[in-house]
Protein backbone atom coordinates (compact mmCIF):
# COMPACT_ATOMS: atom_id res chain seq x y z
CA UNK A 1 0.00 0.00 0.00
CA UNK A 2 1.16 3.47 -1.14
CA UNK A 3 1.58 5.89 1.50
CA UNK A 4 -0.57 9.09 1.49
CA UNK A 5 0.77 12.37 1.98
CA UNK A 6 -0.61 15.65 3.14
CA UNK A 7 -0.99 18.63 0.62
CA UNK A 8 2.50 20.03 1.83
CA UNK A 9 4.20 17.08 1.53
CA UNK A 10 2.97 16.14 -1.66
CA UNK A 11 3.77 20.18 -3.13
CA UNK A 12 7.42 19.53 -1.73
CA UNK A 13 8.07 16.62 -3.50
CA UNK A 14 6.73 18.19 -6.63
CA UNK A 15 9.16 21.42 -5.88
CA UNK A 16 5.39 23.54 -6.23
CA UNK A 17 3.78 25.49 -3.78
CA UNK A 18 0.75 24.09 -1.77
CA UNK A 19 -1.67 26.36 -3.19
CA UNK A 20 -0.71 25.06 -6.68
CA UNK A 21 -1.88 21.40 -5.27
CA UNK A 22 -5.02 22.83 -3.53
CA UNK A 23 -5.72 24.66 -6.80
CA UNK A 24 -5.10 21.08 -8.71
CA UNK A 25 -7.43 19.20 -6.25
CA UNK A 26 -9.95 22.05 -7.11
CA UNK A 27 -10.06 22.20 -10.73
CA UNK A 28 -10.36 18.33 -10.99
CA UNK A 29 -6.55 18.14 -12.29
CA UNK A 30 -6.21 15.87 -9.37
CA UNK A 31 -8.99 13.28 -8.56
CA UNK A 32 -7.98 9.83 -8.59
CA UNK A 33 -5.13 10.84 -6.36
CA UNK A 34 -7.20 12.35 -3.53
CA UNK A 35 -8.10 10.42 -0.48
CA UNK A 36 -10.72 12.56 1.15
CA UNK A 37 -11.96 11.08 4.64
CA UNK A 38 -15.10 12.81 7.05
CA UNK A 39 -13.44 16.22 8.69
CA UNK A 40 -10.20 15.22 7.84
CA UNK A 41 -8.07 17.12 5.07
CA UNK A 42 -7.38 15.74 2.07
CA UNK A 43 -4.90 12.93 1.65
CA UNK A 44 -2.76 12.19 -1.89
CA UNK A 45 -1.35 9.30 -3.06
CA UNK A 46 2.26 10.64 -4.71
CA UNK A 47 2.50 7.85 -7.32
CA UNK A 48 -0.89 8.33 -9.12
CA UNK A 49 -1.27 12.43 -8.36
CA UNK A 50 2.31 12.33 -10.49
CA UNK A 51 0.84 10.45 -13.18
CA UNK A 52 -2.21 12.32 -12.91
CA UNK A 53 -0.63 15.94 -12.59
CA UNK A 54 1.53 14.71 -15.88
CA UNK A 55 -1.23 14.57 -17.92
CA UNK A 56 -3.08 17.01 -16.72
CA UNK A 57 -0.67 20.08 -16.73
CA UNK A 58 0.49 21.98 -19.50
CA UNK A 59 4.01 21.45 -19.06
CA UNK A 60 4.63 24.77 -20.40
CA UNK A 61 3.82 26.28 -17.33
CA UNK A 62 5.84 23.99 -15.57
CA UNK A 63 8.74 24.87 -13.18
CA UNK A 64 11.76 22.80 -12.30
CA UNK A 65 13.17 22.46 -9.18
CA UNK A 66 15.26 25.69 -9.69
CA UNK A 67 12.56 27.61 -11.03
CA UNK A 68 13.53 27.16 -14.81
CA UNK A 69 10.30 25.82 -16.77
CA UNK A 70 10.06 22.54 -17.68
CA UNK A 71 11.62 21.44 -21.13
CA UNK A 72 9.98 18.44 -22.18
CA UNK A 73 6.69 17.73 -23.09
CA UNK A 74 6.53 14.67 -20.73
CA UNK A 75 7.82 16.71 -17.35
CA UNK A 76 11.01 15.70 -17.27
CA UNK A 77 13.81 18.19 -16.28
CA UNK A 78 17.17 18.67 -18.43
CA UNK A 79 18.83 16.91 -15.43
CA UNK A 80 16.13 14.57 -15.72
CA UNK A 81 16.66 13.71 -19.79
CA UNK A 82 20.35 14.92 -20.28
CA UNK A 83 22.25 17.87 -20.85
CA UNK A 84 22.78 17.32 -24.55
CA UNK A 85 19.04 17.33 -25.15
CA UNK A 86 17.01 21.14 -25.65
CA UNK A 87 17.88 24.32 -24.12
CA UNK A 88 17.29 25.93 -20.72
CA UNK A 89 15.25 29.13 -20.92
CA UNK A 90 18.26 30.25 -19.41
CA UNK A 91 20.41 29.79 -21.93
CA UNK A 92 18.36 30.61 -24.83
CA UNK A 93 17.81 33.91 -23.15
CA UNK A 94 21.95 34.60 -22.72
CA UNK A 95 22.14 33.67 -26.84
CA UNK A 96 19.74 35.99 -27.51
CA UNK A 97 21.27 38.94 -25.03
CA UNK A 98 25.03 38.45 -26.82
CA UNK A 99 23.41 38.24 -30.39
CA UNK A 100 21.29 41.71 -29.69
CA UNK A 101 25.17 42.90 -27.86
CA UNK A 102 26.51 42.00 -31.64
CA UNK A 103 24.14 43.84 -33.35
CA UNK A 104 24.23 47.08 -31.50
CA UNK A 105 27.94 47.11 -31.89
CA UNK A 106 27.37 46.35 -35.61
CA UNK A 107 24.87 49.48 -35.73
CA UNK A 108 27.45 51.51 -33.39
CA UNK A 109 30.57 50.60 -35.60
CA UNK A 110 28.42 51.62 -38.48
CA UNK A 111 27.25 55.25 -37.61
CA UNK A 112 31.25 55.88 -36.29
CA UNK A 113 32.29 55.16 -39.63
CA UNK A 114 34.03 51.84 -38.75
CA UNK A 115 31.62 49.97 -41.37
CA UNK A 116 30.76 50.67 -45.04
CA UNK A 117 28.48 48.92 -47.29
CA UNK A 118 29.68 45.90 -49.55
CA UNK A 119 28.51 47.28 -52.49
CA UNK A 120 30.39 50.77 -52.30
CA UNK A 121 33.96 48.97 -51.25
CA UNK A 122 33.25 46.49 -54.62
CA UNK A 123 32.80 49.77 -56.32
CA UNK A 124 35.62 51.31 -55.13
CA UNK A 125 37.82 48.04 -55.46
CA UNK A 126 36.53 47.58 -59.47
CA UNK A 127 37.54 51.65 -59.93
CA UNK A 128 40.93 51.25 -58.33
CA UNK A 129 41.66 48.16 -60.45
CA UNK A 130 40.47 50.42 -63.54
CA UNK A 131 43.42 52.94 -63.22
CA UNK A 132 45.80 50.42 -62.31
CA UNK A 133 44.91 48.57 -65.33
CA UNK A 134 44.96 51.87 -67.72
CA UNK A 135 48.10 53.40 -65.73
CA UNK A 136 50.09 50.15 -66.65
CA UNK A 137 48.71 49.76 -70.09
CA UNK A 138 49.78 53.02 -70.57
CA UNK A 139 53.48 52.64 -70.23
CA UNK A 140 54.11 50.19 -73.56
CA UNK A 141 52.64 53.09 -75.59
CA UNK A 142 54.97 55.62 -73.75
CA UNK A 143 57.90 53.54 -73.51
CA UNK A 144 57.82 52.06 -77.02
CA UNK A 145 59.43 54.62 -78.96
CA UNK A 146 61.85 55.39 -76.75
CA UNK A 147 62.89 51.67 -75.76
CA UNK A 148 63.04 50.75 -79.43
CA UNK A 149 66.30 53.15 -79.71
CA UNK A 150 68.13 51.72 -77.08
CA UNK A 151 70.52 48.39 -77.39
CA UNK A 152 71.53 47.95 -74.10
CA UNK A 153 68.66 45.26 -72.24
CA UNK A 154 70.10 46.36 -69.18
CA UNK A 155 69.22 49.96 -69.92
CA UNK A 156 65.74 49.20 -71.35
CA UNK A 157 64.43 47.28 -68.38
CA UNK A 158 65.80 50.44 -66.28
CA UNK A 159 63.36 52.60 -68.31
CA UNK A 160 60.43 49.88 -68.00
CA UNK A 161 60.90 49.50 -64.49
CA UNK A 162 61.20 53.55 -63.93
CA UNK A 163 57.68 53.70 -65.64
CA UNK A 164 55.51 50.84 -63.98
CA UNK A 165 57.20 52.41 -60.85
CA UNK A 166 56.25 55.97 -61.23
CA UNK A 167 52.44 54.38 -62.45
CA UNK A 168 52.49 52.72 -59.25
CA UNK A 169 53.13 55.65 -57.11
CA UNK A 170 51.16 58.31 -58.72
CA UNK A 171 47.90 55.60 -58.28
CA UNK A 172 49.16 54.76 -54.42
CA UNK A 173 49.30 58.67 -53.40
CA UNK A 174 45.40 59.14 -54.71
CA UNK A 175 43.04 59.74 -51.76
CA UNK A 176 40.22 57.26 -51.44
Amino acid sequence: MTQLLGIRAYARRRGVSHTAVRKAIETGRLSRAVVREDGKPPRIDGDVADLEWRAQTDQAQQREPNGQPSLFPDGRTRGQRGSEEGLSFARVRAVREGINAQLAQIELDRERGRLVEREDVRAEAFETARRVRDRLLGVPVRLGPVVASKTDPTECELLIRTEIDAALDELSSREL
